[in-house]
């Protein structure tokens, strides 16, 4: 906020790649959504970005400066699962204020969170799969022997997958090489609890990739 608010950047015209990134999703603003505004747009960029500002969009306005608060907020956005990481990874105190810290040094990451780029939603997107990985995975250990706390154990880890494909998937349709998450997530899970933990990460990563089909097939 201090930067949008402290800076020139609202009174800055189309900046980098935000001339051609900007004209599909005005495009799915004002013309609705079909095949040819949602898929066959000419850009390089994945569909999954330029549906994701649509959306968002549609509630706060198509003007540009409105665009860019959606990068805004996700930039802001990123930090809850990347803090919540490092808690459960035994950091607390003055230790979360550095990690926040060093996510807002990130080369380039709180520049092009001010712009209509891709990066600001795919590390945020990156951050919550990363997240959803750790919360099913700790639902083995977590918690008493109760029956009531196992079994809400046991729906984290059915919930969790089931999450992670749909970000992956939005991830996948944003830059292909969020595919790289795939066998990284598998090969943790595997190594936590075994073939019958990564089974339902498997299978969510195969969903994730599938989701893909369509864009291929039109």
């Amino acid at each position: 906020i201090g930067l949008r608010l402290g800076t020139h950047i609202l009174r800055q015209p189309l900046i980098f790649d935000e001339p051609y990134i900007t004209v599909p999703i005005i495009d799915l603003i004002e013309k609705g959504w079909s095949k040819q505004t949602a898929i066959d747009f000419r850009e390089t960029k994945g569909p999954g970005l330029i549906w994701l500002y649509a959306i968002a969009g549609e509630a706060l306005g198509s003007s540009l400066n409105d665009l860019r608060l959606v990068s805004v907020m996700c930039f802001m956005l990123g930090a809850v699962p990347l803090l919540d990481l490092a808690r459960r990874c035994g950091m607390g105190g003055g230790s979360l204020w550095i990690v926040a810290a060093l996510y807002v040094l990130l080369p380039y990451h709180a520049p092009l969170g001010q712009m209509v780029m891709s990066e600001p939603s795919f590390v945020l997107f990156s951050l919550v799969a990363c997240w959803l990985l750790v919360w099913g995975v700790d639902a083995r250990s977590e918690g008493d022997h109760r029956s009531s706390q196992a079994s809400v154990n046991r729906a984290r880890r059915i919930l969790a997958p089931a999450l992670f494909a749909i970000v992956l998937s939005v991830l996948l349709h944003n830059r292909v090489h969020a595919a790289a998450l795939a066998p990284a997530v598998c090969l943790v899970a595997l190594e936590r609890g075994g073939r019958r933990l990564a089974r339902p990460w498997i299978i969510a990563c195969l969903i994730a990739g599938l989701s893909r089909i369509p864009l291929l097939l039109y």
